[in-house]
C-alpha cells in the first residue's frame, strides 16, 4: 500500500530546518472530506527526509542529522543539511521559494469517519518530503541563509498559505 502524504511548515536558518511536521489542531480539505490526527497519533519509523517525496534524493533521516519531537500540539522537526548535492539544494530550494512545506509520508493505522471528517488516530510516519505544493492550510516557510560573513541574510520570499 502507497503512503499518504500530508503537508505542514517549516523554516531553513543556517543549514538547519526547523518546523513542523504535524499541527494537530491543524484541518485539512480534500476533496469532499476533511482530516486531522489526533495529538500522539504518529508512530515514527525511520523516516526519511527527502526532496519531493523522492527517495533518491535524500537530506536527512533520525540519527544523521533529523530530529523529531512530538508534543500535544504539534510533532516538530530539526534537521541539518549536510554538505551534499541534495543538502544543498534543498537550501537553494527552500531559499528561493520553490520548496514552500513539508509533507509527510505515513500509513493510517486507524481512524475515524464522522460524517465527511477522517481523524487518524494511529499512523506510522516512513517519509519526510520537502515540497513545492503544501496543501494544509497552516503551511508557511521561511529561508534564511549565512551570508558569506555568517550574518543571517534576510529571506528572498515569505509566503504564507
Amino acid at each position: 500500500m502507497e503512503p499518504e502524504r500530508r503537508y505542514a511548515e517549516f523554516r531553513a536558518e543556517n543549514g538547519v530546518l526547523k518546523g513542523t511536521v504535524v499541527d494537530y489542531a491543524d484541518c485539512a480539505k480534500f476533496g469532499s472530506f476533511t482530516e486531522r490526527f489526533l495529538p500522539g497519533s504518529i508512530r515514527v519509523d525511520d523516516p526519511i527526509l527527502n526532496l519531493q517525496h523522492d527517495r533518491g534524493k535524500p537530506v536527512a533521516r533520525v540519527g544523521a542529522g533529523l530530529v523529531i519531537e512530538d508534543g500535544p500540539q504539534r510533532m516538530a522537526m530539526q534537521a541539518t543539511l549536510p554538505d551534499t548535492v541534495y543538502g544543498r539544494e534543498a537550501r537553494e530550494l527552500v531559499s528561493a521559494g520553490i520548496l514552500r512545506g513539508i509533507s509527510i509520508e505515513f500509513r493510517a493505522i486507524k481512524e475515524k469517519w464522522d460524517g465527511q471528517q477522517r481523524t487518524i488516530t494511529e499512523a506510522v510516519m516512513t517519509g519526510i518530503g520537502l515540497v513545492d505544493k503544501p496543501a494544509y492550510g497552516r503551511s508557511e516557510i521561511e529561508a534564511r541563509l549565512a551570508d558569506m560573513q555568517g550574518r543571517p541574510r534576510l529571506p528572498r520570499r515569505r509566503v504564507w498559505l
